[in-house]
């Protein structure tokens, strides 16, 4: 029987907890009897399928794939990674590399190629350039790339089961453009490509099954439109140069992060029914309508615009936080007119006159 020494960490999602003693809860979840049990970090190969050996009681890795998490980091990656390439019967993969002892240095994907029955993939945080080595893996639902170096889309083009596409946050911008490797994924449901030098989203119009889309810190620039996405609960298109944005009912959303941004007005917030959430300050708004009542949101974040009045306000009831800071506003008696709401407002010319005592008080000046 041939060994081969063997460090991954298997789980449905990377931000499920790693176990602290991993063997013994390993052993445990895949029901194994630990009264005579003794301390192996051994994977063996017999007749190509993997078996976890425990106290001399062999255990079909297959059946391990059901638990939160494999985690063995005391073998050096170099070991590792090579032998990736064997665990044909993997589901579940994480090689994130904030999870390991020595950081993530991956940087070749071709031990992956084999494993054609992946569904789930954490490679975050690693220095990963493209994702060409992925082509093969056409069961993939989640893939999580974030935190790497990637140069372009490149590699996803087959994978038509997506889901889920983590991509961004690596520090600097970075240089994908070219969003044609994602046509076709129609039945994406969450898209998140921050930090990039997205200028045109026209592909990203066919993906109306989305839930949440993070297109936050590009170059996107001008006039947008947004419509059938009736699916969507989180958009973020903060930090960008968009003038104006056109959306249609988005029914479902919840989380609207639009800041720094040139726009002027902003869709009126009656389309957004169960809003909870809007962020939209540093902008140029100089007003904003609502004409039917938000009874979700709770939070509004208008901080550097130029707004002259907050009549609007009356449209929140469930309003906890306001920050209208560095506007014009000079009358506040909207927003105190709603009992709960913390009100943040230096920078504006308000008119002490027109209110009392309780009033002031209430003011975060």
């Amino acid at each position: 029987m041939k060994k081969n020494a063997i460090v991954c960490l298997l789980m449905l999602f990377s931000h499920l907890s790693v176990a602290q003693d991993s063997l013994r809860k390993i052993y445990l979840k895949a029901g194994i009897d630990l009264s005579k049990a003794i301390t192996a970090g051994e994977v063996t190969q017999e007749d190509g399928i993997y078996f976890f050996t425990a106290a001399g009681q062999h255990t079909p890795l297959s059946e391990l794939l059901m638990t939160d998490s494999l985690d063995i980091r005391q073998v050096e990656e170099d070991v590792i990674f090579p032998q990736l390439k064997y665990t044909l019967h993997l589901k579940y993969l994480d090689i994130n590399g904030s999870n390991r002892k020595y950081g993530g240095d991956i940087t070749n994907l071709r031990p992956l190629m084999n494993l054609k029955e992946l569904t789930h993939l954490n490679i975050s945080d690693n220095q990963i350039k493209d994702l060409t080595s992925l082509r093969g893996l056409i069961q993939l639902q989640y893939l999580d790339a974030r935190q790497n170096k990637l140069v372009s889309l490149a590699g996803i083009e087959p994978l038509r089961n997506l889901r889920v596409l983590l991509i961004g946050y690596g520090g600097e911008l970075l240089p994908i453009k070219d969003l044609l490797p994602l046509k076709d994924k129609t039945d994406l449901q969450v898209l998140t490509l921050p930090g990039c030098n997205i200028t045109d989203i026209t592909i990203i119009m066919g993906l109306k099954k989305l839930r949440q889309l993070d297109l936050s810190t590009n170059k996107i620039k001008g006039p947008i439109t947004l419509s059938g996405f009736t699916d969507l609960e989180e958009l973020d298109l903060t930090h960008n140069k968009i003038t104006a944005l056109n959306t249609a009912s988005m029914p479902r959303l919840k989380n609207f992060r639009v800041g720094d941004n040139f726009l002027t007005v902003l869709p009126s917030l009656s389309v957004f029914p169960v809003l909870e959430n809007l962020s939209a300050a540093f902008n140029n708004l100089t007003a904003i309508t609502c004409t039917t009542p938000l009874h979700h949101l709770t939070t509004l974040y208008l901080k550097g615009n130029k707004l002259e009045e907050i009549s609007f306000v009356r449209c929140m009831p469930a309003l906890q936080e306001a920050d209208i800071s560095n506007n014009k506003v000079k009358d506040l008696r909207p927003l105190l007119a709603l009992p709960k709401v913390k009100i943040v407002c230096p920078g504006n010319p308000v008119d002490s006159t027109l209110l009392d005592n309780a009033g002031k008080k209430r003011l975060f000046l």
